[in-house]
């Protein structure tokens, strides 16, 4: 074979590498009842997701049933793309344990507002666009997001509970969706930084500082030593968070010291 022809085979989808695998080494699709599981996924696709109005429509919910076959093999070959590990995935799996394992990806990447359905239709069109690649790497990242929330609302709980400042705003941040916004606005009140929450979600193009909160160099100074015994007060699970954010240093992603009082701090440590 060619080079050429390697990378012509190279960009098969994985349902197409995994079926050309399996009559490779002479399986039968009939046989192993791929043709009829197919045939039944294309007419649950087009009833939910596509409509059977035209000829176009039946073809985007085969090319729609393919995607989702192709990437629960992905998953179930454990990220491979081989043909030979995509043949065994199929064989091993089939046409429902294939949809059954891409499903499973999709529901864990539901963030609300999503839904499956929202997600689903997302990802048969980035396929049908960009290709199997971007379609799986989307979904790849809907579920890291939707872990990171989920982490996200364990330390907000965790504030809610360990702090006073997160008992006192409970009532009014419990329902807030900018978890992340929430998280901030406690930990900087415990550490005795006063901010308008809604000012700093407006980011401006033209001010580099814009978000940041502003604060003088005595204030940060204290804040930054609340924020550490506040730190090795929190168990693990939610330190974990700040960690990956920076750790002692995540007050810097968030304040920032007024112009004159930074410049005349670097003077001061500048001076042997």
């Amino acid at each position: 074979m060619t080079t050429q022809a390697i990378q012509i085979a190279d960009r098969r989808s994985p349902f197409k590498r995994a079926l050309a695998g399996v009559i490779s080494t002479g399986g039968s699709p009939e046989e192993m009842g791929l043709i009829r599981d197919m045939a039944a996924l294309i007419v649950e696709l087009s009833g939910k997701y596509f409509g059977t109005s035209s000829e176009v429509m039946v073809e985007a919910a085969r090319d729609g049933a393919m995607a989702l076959v192709g990437e629960g093999l992905v998953i179930e070959a454990k990220e491979s793309v081989k043909t030979d590990d995509l043949a065994t995935a199929l064989r091993g799996i089939g046409i429902r344990g294939a949809c059954i394992r891409a499903i499973g990806l999709v529901k864990e990447g539901m963030i609300y507002p999503e839904t499956p359905s929202s997600i689903m239709m997302r990802f048969f069109s980035q396929e049908a666009i960009f290709g199997w690649k971007t379609a799986h790497n989307y979904l790849l990242e809907m579920r890291a997001d939707a872990i990171s929330i989920e982490r996200e609302k364990v330390v907000l709980s965790w504030l809610f509970s360990h702090t006073a400042t997160g008992r006192a705003t409970y009532s009014v941040l419990r329902d807030e969706n900018d978890i992340e916004s929430s998280i901030k606005h406690i930990i900087l009140l415990h550490c005795g930084i006063k901010h308008d929450i809604e000012t700093e979600m407006i980011v401006s193009e033209k001010d580099p500082y814009s978000g940041f909160v502003r604060v003088s160099w005595a204030a940060y100074k204290k804040a930054q030593k609340r924020f550490n015994l506040l730190l090795v007060t929190m168990p693990l699970e939610v330190q974990t968070h700040f960690n990956t954010r920076g750790g002692t240093k995540w007050l810097e992603q968030v304040v920032i010291i007024e112009e004159k009082e930074r410049t005349e701090q670097s003077i001061t440590s500048a001076k042997p």
